[in-house]
């Protein structure tokens, strides 16, 4: 299987110095790492973009590993920087390819804030046409997280590289999961069963951080690309109402038919596209009373709080970013008081203030699940501290884009202590941040 690479390398003047020659050391190593079938194309920008090479295969005996080792090494950082110019040839370079490896992405470090002022919307808009993840990387405190998180598109993410002896790190985790890639395009329909039964279904409410739509009976939620051995969660919520004109029959079945899932993506190992073999029906027991002592769906649990933390996260940064930081500390207070009591009702315990550090788990809360709610109380009051004044926000601003990003994404290519992101929630999402770990994908692509 083979990748089409795009690297986007921001050259201003402030990427002068160590920042550039760790650059320059990484894209020769992500070269020489590279399997045969692998091909890479280089842009760098500053005030204006420039596509340094064309798409070049990285096999070590071919021509275009020798082009590649030389243009990275005539890479020099001067001038201002504008992302747009890079995003756009980018997507030209993409666009006009005459010949695609089974999975492509693009690459784009920057170290810097954007000197122009660009709507962002119709590239935006092309990139989702065009179906390729954009990957991007804020190197040190100036660069402007906020955007490089909105560029993230696809199945994209945005990644905080605290320092530049990581870059090497970041990237290999990056392309070791595109590497990686299994499904393309994934989708899932989920179909409500219209008057089955003697009852009417139909779809209430969607919890997904991924694009979804519901029309009618149907709630269809788009995946993008997955790489090997991730998982994508999500809830789907229904209304059941029992047909008082269908008689008994609804009530005196033992279960009760709900709906059915399909779905579709693209096969990358084998190149066609593929949907489920049959629809997986959603059963559920009928019951007139619930049972004492019964636990919760952990995992319906668990995808209710990361989608609240992730919405309270993201709307805190964005206020405080605004200058409201009051008003972003004094948010997240409410969304911590909304978690406490939506963990409380769901274990139907008493209430658990989590404002506090010393609430002790009640037996009815499994260990394992406990260290999931703890991870998410640390993650949002860490983003609290760093929500409160302007010098809190600009030393930390980067690591809470790229945290909720994650949990968007529910996918990390690459984690370090600076971004703080909890431990468990690193494990889900089957981070590769470790290059050994990345470029071991990579070999296995290779073979």
């Amino acid at each position: 299987m083979g990748a089409d690479i795009v690297a986007c390398i921001d050259i201003s003047g402030s990427m002068q110095g160590s920042k550039i020659d760790s650059v320059r050391d990484t894209l020769k190593y992500i070269i020489s790492q590279l399997g045969s079938r692998d091909r890479l194309c280089l842009i760098t920008f500053n005030h204006q973009a420039t596509r340094l090479t064309r798409f070049h295969l990285c096999s070590t005996a071919g021509e275009g590993h020798r082009l590649l080792m030389h243009s990275v090494e005539a890479v020099k950082a001067s001038g201002g920087t504008a992302i747009n110019t890079a995003f756009s040839l980018a997507l030209d370079v993409l666009e006009t390819r005459t010949e695609k490896n089974d999975t492509a992405a693009v690459l784009l470090l920057s170290d810097g804030q954007d000197n122009v002022t660009f709507d962002y919307r119709y590239l935006l808009a092309r990139a989702s046409k065009a179906g390729v993840p954009f990957f991007t990387f804020g190197f040190g405190a100036d660069h402007d997280s906020a955007l490089l998180s909105k560029l993230a598109c696809g199945a994209g993410t945005f990644t905080y590289v605290a320092a530049s002896s990581d870059f090497e790190e970041a990237f290999a985790g990056c392309i070791g999961g595109v590497k990686s890639t299994v499904y393309r395009d994934f989708q899932v329909n989920v179909n409500a069963i219209l008057a089955a039964d003697g009852l009417q279904v139909a779809v209430a409410k969607v919890n997904s951080t991924y694009p979804y739509f519901v029309e009618g009976s149907t709630a269809k939620i788009e995946f993008g690309d997955l790489f090997s051995e991730e998982k994508r969660e999500f809830v789907v919520e229904f209304l059941i109402k029992i047909d008082e004109n269908a008689g008994k029959s609804a009530t005196t079945a033992s279960e009760i038919k709900i709906a059915s899932v399909q779905g579709a993506y693209t096969d990358v190992l084998c190149g066609s596209a593929a949907t489920f073999s049959s629809p997986h029906l959603l059963t559920l027991p009928l019951i007139t009373e619930v049972p004492a002592n019964v636990l919760p769906n952990a995992l319906v649990v668990r995808e209710e709080l990361r989608f609240l933390t992730v919405n309270a996260m993201e709307a805190a940064v964005l206020s405080a970013e605004a200058g409201n930081y009051a008003g972003s500390t004094e948010g997240l207070q409410v969304s911590l008081a909304i978690f406490s009591r939506t963990v409380s009702d769901a274990y139907n315990v008493e209430f658990l203030d989590f404002m506090r550090l010393d609430v002790v788990r009640p037996r009815q809360i499994p260990e394992a699940e406990w260290a999931f709610v703890w991870a998410l109380v640390l993650d949002i009051r860490d983003c609290q501290q760093r929500c409160a004044s302007k010098a809190t926000l600009e030393r930390g601003s980067a690591a809470e884009y790229s945290k909720f990003d994650a949990y968007k994404k529910q996918r990390v290519t690459y984690s370090s202590n600076t971004i703080g992101m909890s431990s468990n929630m690193q494990m889900l999402w089957n981070v590769q941040s470790a290059r050994s770990s990345a470029m071991q994908s990579i070999s296995k692509a290779r073979k």
